[in-house]
């Protein structure tokens, strides 16, 4: 089939959004589909992740004209202007999501063309979010005449009921926005059970419209883990804001046990944590320096959100690896989010509190068991999911 697949973030960005969309491109082509990417080009101060091109061989990739007062914003540049717009980027960009329902890039949606675009038809266009103006693109694209067969709306977070949505405008009008956008779609598919059926009650109307399908995980890894090395090492690779997840209790349960074990966190928070010896504390780094201190960690933590549906992606890119995955459970869904990972047999659950970690790591420790990537999400089988959910 000939694909078109459009998502408004660079596709070398260091993000569990462009993880999840480089994945199922993969999985797409693995089944031997003709795919189109339409993207924007880099933007410097936010993508570390310039090999993953080197996967899209056999694509053409077509770019939008990025956003340039965004760029000139957040450019590095040592005059006194620079350091100027690099202070006030920080408010700049609070008010902006304050009182907007997109971000920056609604701008370069609205000026997508069609002309760009090789090809006058594609039996499948998939949008992919974060960020949501690949939706409102596509929609743009459609009033300019753009032919196609079926528009899969493929949603990593909902609009209106996204935790991380900062703005001040009415929910109602949020909704409003993301019905516009549901309205023309023929699949709406999003990577959470439990989103699915929040999505499916608020609004009934589409419910018909809307699936499930998991993220995949891009490729399998495996591990060479330095077995003589006497503690156990953790890691949590994400941000960890305090307003979506809770990582106190992972930090203070390891902060008091100095003898057998190390932790290593590495993500953008408002928390300000300290470094210990047996503690080791990043702000957000490169995809390469992520793989690296994975490879050498012997439990890789995911949180979850202290409230809302989502499920975060890093649950579904680690069980590409053969190391055991420790979930912290958490939030008013973490029974149901529960039952959702017992049907894989992958990971390990505890709750977020010190001595629940704790036993968890240990049971890890003892067990004797060895673990596997799962096939539950494998690029290829999850691409086949998504795209029959047309046919559903």
């Amino acid at each position: 089939m000939k694909i078109l697949f459009v998502s408004l973030a660079p596709l070398e960005a260091n993000a569990s959004a462009v993880l999840r969309n480089n994945a199922l491109i993969k999985g797409l082509l693995l089944n031997n589909n003709e795919v189109d990417i339409l993207t924007i080009p880099k933007i410097e101060a936010f993508t570390d992740n310039n090999e993953v091109l080197s996967l899209y061989d056999s694509t053409e990739i077509f770019y939008i004209g990025n956003n340039k007062l965004y760029n000139s914003l957040v450019e590095h540049r040592d005059n006194l202007a620079g350091r100027l717009r690099k202070s006030l980027l920080p408010t700049i960009r609070y008010l902006y999501h304050r009182l907007s329902v997109y971000d920056n890039t609604i701008q370069i949606a609205k000026s997508a063309e069609l002309d760009i675009l090789p090809k006058s038809y594609y039996d499948i266009i998939i949008s992919s979010s974060d960020p949501k103006s690949s939706h409102y693109a596509v929609n743009r694209l459609i009033k300019q005449g753009i032919r196609y067969g079926k528009w899969i709306q493929y949603w990593g977070d909902p609009m209106a009921a996204d935790i991380s949505n900062r703005s001040i405008l009415p929910n109602s009008y949020i909704k409003r926005k993301e019905t516009k956008l549901f309205s023309c779609a023929d699949s709406i598919v999003y990577v959470s059970p439990l989103t699915l059926e929040e999505q499916q009650r608020e609004f009934k109307y589409f419910a018909n419209k809307m699936h499930f399908v998991p993220i995949a995980y891009s490729s399998r890894k495996e591990s060479k883990i330095d077995k003589a090395y006497s503690k156990t090492r953790l890691g949590y690779f994400g941000d960890y804001s305090s307003r979506k997840r809770d990582i106190r209790p992972l930090y203070e349960a390891i902060r008091k046990e100095k003898t057998g074990y190390e932790l290593v966190i590495a993500g953008n928070s408002d928390l300000k944590l300290e470094p210990k010896s047996h503690i080791s504390i990043y702000p957000r780094i490169t995809q390469k320096e992520v793989d690296e201190r994975e490879s050498k960690c012997d439990i890789l933590v995911c949180i979850l959100n202290i409230k809302g549906a989502q499920i975060p992606g890093k649950i579904y890119h680690y069980a590409a690896t053969d190391k055991p995955i420790l979930i912290i459970m958490d939030g008013e869904k973490k029974e149901q989010m529960r039952e959702y990972f017992k049907r894989f047999n992958r990971y390990v659950m505890c709750e977020n509190y010190e001595i629940s970690i704790l036993n968890a790591v240990n049971e890890i420790i003892n067990m004797d068991r060895r673990f596997e990537p799962s096939p539950y999400f494998d690029p290829k089988n999850i691409a086949i999911q998504l795209l029959e959910t047309v046919n559903n």
